[in-house]
């Protein structure tokens, strides 16, 4: 597969969040030959209408900077998991392959030779269903450039056509007590709480039936050593905003140039991952999980 692989976007109502985003992509090592695809879901509501035009004017303005620049406005309001289900699949099923980028997000300068190096030299092997360009501030304290996790972060990721068929949103699945453990690092990050909230009908969202299709199909995430991406949507105007953030840290400053070809997640990454998920758990949940840690990386130390 030959040319650098196109680039996906979803905007709703945040001007500023849309324009930071495109202005770090446009920044991009790549990115004047790439292909971008704008999606911009419709207002829910009167009171929304001049904020999204809003952001359709701006986002206009970055025409000029990519390859090939194209954008989508819905005259009705879809939702953002349907959106990116529908977005994502149209352009996977097009070309192949795809970046995909949401409107909070900032990114390294290496963000689109990273991901697009990694669709190519994973694209054959079934093992990675995912890439993501975000990594968590965990101190990996590995040699590779690169490493291999279960959970498919969807803070700038990029996936093959070959993976996202897989994809299932099952409003009737039912998860084992052993894939909930899988899922949740040992119950020492509750992800699947997002299953639960979505069939009881709170939220609506797509990652979590992602991550499940990954698990099921024994499918992994490769990630950068060091993060490639900033969520900037830490102020609680998103969808699922909150306005802690935990999750940011300093940019690589070169993109990973050495591929791993040993996919599996080690020992040391799964232990780096639950300690930190540790570290940002509320007081109740550090005393349980505390013994949870201990017992599940008895091996490693604090």
């Amino acid at each position: 597969m030959t040319g650098v692989a196109p680039v996906v976007v979803f905007a709703y109502n945040r001007a500023d969040h849309i324009y930071r985003l495109l202005l770090s992509l446009s920044e991009n090592y790549l990115a004047e030959i790439s292909k971008v695809f704008v999606y911009i879901d419709g207002p829910k509501r009167e009171g929304d209408v001049a904020a999204v035009n809003n952001v359709f004017d701006v986002v206009n303005n970055f025409s000029e900077k990519f390859g090939e620049f194209n954008v989508y406005k819905s005259d009705h309001n879809r939702g953002l998991a349907k959106s990116i289900i529908s977005g994502v699949g149209d352009i996977v099923n097009k070309y192949g392959r795809v970046i995909v980028l949401e409107d909070d997000l900032v990114l390294s300068k290496e963000f689109l030779v990273f991901m697009n190096k990694c669709l190519v030299e994973y694209e054959n092997d079934e093992r990675v269903m995912h890439i993501s360009g975000y990594s968590y501030p965990v101190n990996n304290d590995v040699a590779d450039d690169v490493f291999f996790l279960r959970v498919p972060m969807c803070w700038g990721w990029a996936t093959w056509r070959r993976a996202w068929q897989k994809f299932k949103k099952d409003e009737n699945i039912f998860l084992s007590k052993h894939e909930r453990n899988y899922i949740d690092f040992d119950g020492m990050h509750n992800y699947s709480k997002q299953l639960d909230l979505n069939i009881s009908g709170k939220i609506n969202t797509w990652f979590i039936y992602w991550y499940i299709s990954c698990v099921r199909n024994s499918g992994l995430s490769v990630f950068p050593n060091k993060t490639l991406v900033r969520n900037g949507g830490f102020d609680a105007s998103g969808t699922h905003g909150v306005s802690v953030d935990l999750y940011n840290s300093e940019f690589m400053t070169k993109a990973p140039v050495q591929i791993n070809r040993n996919v599996l997640e080690t020992e040391k990454i799964i232990f780096a991952h639950k300690k930190y998920f540790y570290n940002i758990s509320g007081v109740k949940s550090k005393i349980i999980n505390a013994f949870k840690l201990f017992w599940s990386c008895r091996r490693e130390y604090f």
